[in-house]
């Protein structure tokens, strides 16, 4: 598995990596140095820490990264899908930062970032700073408000689409009647009665 700390410095530090390297440790401290005996430990648990298991080990294989060169939308659809079912709150573990965030973009995202977080008064009084000051002013300004890049976000779930009533046939509109000068228009060709070429 790749190291967190390739993709973007720092990000081992966090207290979502952190709780998820504890856990990570935890469960390797528990489990059998020796393969043959993997099946009767895990047969061992009970239902609860079994699925806790489970849970574990598909997040470590989850890789939902948005790379400009790595095409994978059918990837990064069901990353979403996963993250809407789990109701992934980004917010509650990541912010904003020089860092994280706002020394990696340019100038105008870091002005969108503002102007959504923020307000666009906040984001016209930071447009003509130098990038390094703007980044730091940015970040201050974005802290606490929860605001992601939308890269973290979690998708909204999809609604289920409303059900159709039945149609009462009674109170449908039927249309008028076809008068015959109209009818005759419609009927094809020698559908009728009149003489025609045999």
């Amino acid at each position: 598995m790749t190291p967190l700390g390739s993709h973007a410095d720092g990000i081992e530090d966090t207290p979502l990596a952190a709780r998820a390297s504890e856990q990570h440790e935890a469960w390797a401290e528990r489990m059998p140095r020796d393969v043959a005996d993997l099946w009767g430990f895990i047969v061992g648990l009970d239902e609860a820490k079994r699925t806790a298991l489970l849970a574990h080990c598909a997040a470590r294989t989850v890789n939902a990264l948005r790379l400009p060169w790595d095409r994978k939308p059918r990837t990064l659809q069901t990353a979403d899908r996963l993250a809407t079912a789990l109701a992934l709150d980004m917010a509650k573990d990541w912010t904003p930062t020089v860092d994280s965030y706002l020394g990696r973009v340019t100038k105008v995202h870091i002005v969108e970032a503002v102007a959504e977080g923020v307000s666009e008064d906040a984001a016209r009084r930071i447009a003509d700073m130098k990038k390094p000051d703007m980044a730091q002013a940015a970040e201050q300004l974005l802290s606490g408000t929860g605001w992601l890049p939308v890269a973290l976000r979690t998708p909204e779930p999809e609604e289920d689409p409303a059900p159709v009533e039945p149609e009462d046939t009674e109170s449908v509109k039927q249309p008028p009647e076809v008068e015959d000068s109209e009818a005759s228009m419609l009927s094809p060709p020698n559908s009728g009665t009149g003489s025609g070429t045999a």
